[in-house]
C-alpha cells in the first residue's frame, strides 16, 4: 500500500503537468515516494529504474510497497541481464548505472509505455560518458522519465 504523501509532496504530484519531470528536493525529503507516485500517475505499464549499486535493493523494495508491482534487480552480468529482458515476465526492471550501459537490449525493451526513473542523476551529468551517452539513447524511446 502506498505511503500518504505530504502536503509538499502532493503538490509536486499534482502540479507535474510535464511528461518528463526533475526533483530538485533535498535530502531526506522523500524523492523515492514523490519519483514513485509521479510514475503511478503517468500510468505507464512499463518502469525502468536506474540507481546506484548500493540502492537496488532499497527501489525494489519501493516498488513493491508504493506501486504493487514486483520487479527484477539486473544485476547478474550482461549476458544474463539481456537474457533476463528477453525471457522475464514483469514490466519492471531496476538497475544500477555500471550495467546499465552494457545491456544494449534496454534499448530494445523501453519504448513509448515506459517511465525511466534516474536515481542521483549527477551520474549522467556529463554526455561524453557510456552512462551519459546509453541515457541519451533511452531518452529518445520515451517521453515519460524523471530525474
Amino acid at each position: 500500500m502506498a505511503k500518504k504523501l505530504f502536503d509538499y509532496q502532493q503538490k509536486i504530484v499534482d502540479s507535474q503537468k510535464e511528461k518528463s519531470s526533475a526533483l530538485f528536493m533535498d535530502m531526506g525529503t522523500g524523492k523515492t515516494v514523490t519519483s514513485l507516485a509521479l510514475f503511478r500517475k503517468s500510468q505507464q505499464p512499463k518502469l525502468l529504474v536506474i540507481c546506484i549499486l548500493s540502492k537496488l535493493q532499497d527501489w525494489q523494495d519501493d516498488v513493491l510497497s508504493e506501486c504493487g508491482l514486483t520487479s527484477i534487480i539486473l544485476n547478474k552480468g550482461t549476458k544474463k541481464n539481456e537474457e533476463l529482458i528477453k525471457t522475464a515476465d514483469t514490466n519492471v526492471f531496476i538497475v544500477n548505472f555500471e550495467s546499465a550501459w552494457r545491456c544494449k537490449e534496454l534499448l530494445n525493451w523501453v519504448d513509448k509505455n515506459t517511465y525511466i526513473l534516474i536515481d542521483e542523476s549527477h551520474k549522467i551529468k556529463s554526455v561524453s560518458s557510456k552512462i551519459g551517452k546509453f541515457c541519451a539513447k533511452l531518452k529518445t524511446k520515451t517521453k515519460t522519465k524523471c530525474i
